[in-house]
This record gives C-alpha cells, sequence and structure tokens, in this order.
C-alpha cells in the first residue's frame, strides 16, 4: 500500500511540471497496534413448541382458529456451577451469563417436551428437542393428504417482531402459491397455520422457513385420524442442513406382525409401512444409498438405492424390518435433507398405532447431556460412523445422562416409550459463538 501511494504522488509531481499543474505531496502513515477485546457471546436461549393445537376452536369447525389442548411435561438441564443462571418464560429458556464464563451447548442447558394425546381422533406421544430459534430452518416430514392434518407451528421467543416467508417443496418441485410470504409472528407470540390451507392433499413435502426480525422456533405437528379412530401424533424437527451423509437414529421397530395384519385388513393402514423421505434441493437429479443398520445379530436391516430428482421430494418405502433397534446411514452423490417415519403398532390395544418422525442429527465429538422423562422407557440409539456400530441403552427416569466425548464422532437420539406409544428426541448441541475481536483507532 505504502508503494502505491508513493507512486501516486511521483505521478502527480511528474503532471504538475509538464502541464502547468499544481504540485501535491501524499503524506502516509500507519495504523497503530491493534487492541483485543473479548465478545462475550449472546446468551443460550431455548424455546419449546408447547402444548399440541387442535384445529377448529373447540366445536372443531372454525376455520383458522387454534385450541391448546392439554399440557406438556418439559424435562430440564441446568448446570449453574459457571454461576449462570436460568430464565424461564412460557415455554423459553434462557441460561443467562453475565460475566461470559460458562461454556455454552448441551452440558449447560437442555430442554425437551413431551405430551401424550388422548381424545378422540387425536392420540398418540408427542416429543420435540427444544431448540435454539433460528432464522433459517428445514422441516423434511409431514402429509396433508386424507387423513392427515400438519400444523406449522412458530414461535418467537424474542423481544422484535418475526416476519416469516415459506418456501414449500413437494415431488413436482417448488411450489408457487399465495400465502407463503408476510407470516406474522409477534414478539414472545406463537403463529401456527394448517398446511392444508397451502398444499392441499400432498403426501409428500419438504418445508423451508425463513424469518426476517427476530429468531423463530419452528415444527410440524403432524397427526392422523382413520375414520373415527385416531392414528397417532408427532412432531417434525428441524432437518440438519444439506449434505452428503445423513444419519437418523431412533428406528425401533415393535409389533411389525401386528403392523402387516392391518395393513392386509385396509388400505387406510398402508401408512405404517417405514417411510423414509429424502430432499434434493440441488438442480440436478440425485442418486443416493440408504443403509438401515440393526443393533444386533437377531434382525437384518436392509438398502435402499434410488434417485431423487432436482428441486424435489420423494417417500422411500422401507420394506422387510423385522422387531428391532435400526438406524439408517444415507449417501449421496449430491447434498440432501431426509427424514423417516415409523409406526409402532399394537392391534389388541387402544389406540392401536402411533408414529414417529427422525430427523438428521448432527455429529459430535464432545460430550453431551440430556435431560431424561420421569416416566414411560427411554433408551438411548447410538451410532458410530467410524466403526458402524449401534448401541441401545435403556436410562432411568429423571436427571440426566451425559454422553463421552468420542474423537472420532457419534450420532444419537433418545427414544420414549409411555404405554406403547413412542416419539424421539434427537440429540442436539446449540450454542452461539463469542470470541476475540481486534480494535485499531486512528
Amino acid at each position: 500500500m505504502r508503494r502505491i501511494l508513493i507512486l501516486v504522488g511521483t505521478l502527480a509531481a511528474i503532471a504538475a511540471m509538464l502541464f502547468g499543474l499544481p504540485n501535491f505531496t501524499v503524506q502516509t502513515s500507519q495504523f497503530p497496534n491493534a487492541i483485543e477485546r473479548v465478545a462475550k457471546a449472546r446468551d443460550l436461549t431455548l424455546v419449546c413448541p408447547g402444548a399440541l393445537w387442535l384445529t377448529g376452536g373447540t366445536s372443531g369447525t372454525q376455520i383458522g382458529k387454534f385450541t391448546k389442548i392439554g399440557a406438556e411435561t418439559e424435562n430440564l438441564h441446568f448446570d449453574n456451577s459457571s454461576k449462570a443462571t436460568l430464565e424461564i418464560s412460557d415455554g423459553s429458556f434462557t441460561a443467562v451469563d453475565s460475566q461470559g464464563r460458562a461454556t455454552q451447548g448441551s452440558n449447560l442447558l437442555a430442554v425437551n417436551q413431551l405430551q401424550l394425546a388422548s381424545l378422540p381422533g387425536f392420540s398418540g406421544l408427542t416429543g420435540a428437542t427444544c431448540q435454539k430459534p433460528s432464522t433459517d430452518i428445514w422441516l423434511i416430514g409431514g402429509s396433508t393428504e386424507v387423513g392427515n392434518e400438519t400444523l406449522l407451528v412458530l414461535r418467537n421467543p424474542s423481544r422484535v417482531n418475526s416476519t416469516v416467508e415459506l418456501q414449500v417443496f413437494t415431488e413436482a418441485g417448488q411450489l408457487r402459491a399465495a400465502g407463503l410470504a408476510g407470516i406474522a409472528v409477534g414478539a414472545q407470540k406463537t403463529t401456527v397455520l394448517n398446511l392444508a390451507g397451502l398444499i392441499p392433499k400432498t403426501k409428500t413435502f419438504a418445508v423451508r422457513a425463513l424469518a426476517r426480525g427476530g429468531a423463530v422456533g419452528a415444527w410440524l405437528q403432524h397427526r392422523v385420524v382413520r375414520g373415527l379412530e385416531a392414528g397417532g401424533s408427532d412432531y417434525v424437527s428441524p432437518a440438519q442442513p444439506a449434505a452428503k451423509s445423513q444419519v437418523m437414529t431412533g428406528l425401533f421397530i415393535r409389533g411389525s406382525k401386528d403392523n402387516s395384519a392391518l395393513i392386509s385388513q385396509s388400505d387406510s393402514y398402508s401408512n405404517l409401512r417405514p417411510t423414509l423421505r429424502v430432499f434434493n434441493s440441488q438442480k440436478q437429479t440425485t442418486t443416493f444409498t440408504a443403509q438401515v443398520v440393526s443393533a444386533d445379530s437377531k434382525s437384518f436391516g436392509t438398502v435402499i438405492r434410488a434417485q431423487v430428482e432436482a428441486e424435489s421430494v420423494a417417500d422411500f418405502t422401507i420394506s422387510g424390518l423385522t422387531d428391532g433397534d435400526y438406524v439408517v446411514a444415507v449417501t449421496a452423490d449430491q447434498p440432501i435433507q431426509t427424514g423417516l417415519k415409523f409406526s409402532r403398532t399394537f392391534k389388541e390395544r387402544n389406540p392401536k398405532t402411533d408414529f414417529a418422525w427422525l430427523t438428521s442429527l448432527e455429529l459430535h465429538t464432545e460430550s453431551q447431556t440430556i435431560a431424561l422423562p420421569s416416566g414411560g422407557i427411554t433408551k438411548f440409539s447410538w451410532y458410530s460412523p467410524v466403526s458402524g456400530k449401534v448401541i441401545t441403552r435403556e436410562l432411568g427416569q429423571g436427571g440426566k445422562y451425559q454422553f463421552a466425548a468420542n474423537d472420532a464422532g457419534y450420532f444419537a437420539s433418545l427414544v420414549v416409550d409411555i404405554n406403547g406409544q413412542i416419539t424421539v428426541l434427537p440429540v442436539t448441541n446449540a450454542r452461539n459463538v463469542g470470541g476475540k475481536v481486534a480494535i485499531s483507532l486512528r
């Protein structure tokens, strides 16, 4: 930079001599040494979806009216040994760390929620790992075909209003429709949308929520009804960013013989088959391979190899699985995103079925802490991408569990069973980034 300035000054002097222009000089100086300052990370906030929503108000016939039903149970882990304090406000949890000493992540704060629904036409165990609000969220799951209802739940825990735009992709590509933009989510408010109004009778789709203003939490609330018989419910949690490799743990098959019997009894039970959903956001067709890996030698997995067209989403039935514990590892030649729905079936019980949505998981190398439910049966499903090892282990009720650090990396989720109804909670690690800033004044 100094050489350039000197050259400019020399050329100016020559021009002054040749053309009679006034001469000038250019002086340069150096910036003083920078001063380092530490920028504290923003306090970590996790937000939960809250109680389930019933469409149509108390009468069930009011269009655009949503009523909360029952109450969720939140399971919390918070470590105050770093002198951080915890603020709780309507399903929003914030670790307030005024000194910036706490190491953010699940070892500091981890929250999940469960709710067991048992109403006519609405049953099942729903669960979600409470998430760090974001301005860009992908949800790979749900259905609005006959007998299915999918609601988009948007929660804004901040003090700033937010406006959300949706991008929706189906088997036919990206949807162009009115109503996808300008969705208002007020500060510390919740907005609920019935996706049937945007994508009616659509079996397969992926949804992206882009927020401006306050960051939001987002989930899909999916329930199934077969005539007058409730068929289960669950939340679809945010998926990992598009990548050439995706992993989902927690595919615990039970009642596979009852499942087959119900499917042969009526077409309305055809959606009980485990189904893999693959979204290809790229501009060219992708080929993927999905390996379903068993945790033991008593049950065998399977392999699916197929293609997904550019900028579209497709479902693939997973056939032939007997009772057992599985994980699903998907690789592709283009970045993809994935989800998976499977059912728990006991044909002699009422309700007969429930289902759960698996979401793609993040790879962990550090230790992670999870809060454990105080009721039911909870197991973790753990997978190493290096060794290919799958581990299932039953955990106690209440309190917490900590996964050890693992240099090779691992994927994990919690599988929760209450009276035969099921949900799967992804193990996540939310954090905000602080760091050092160099400041130079002149």
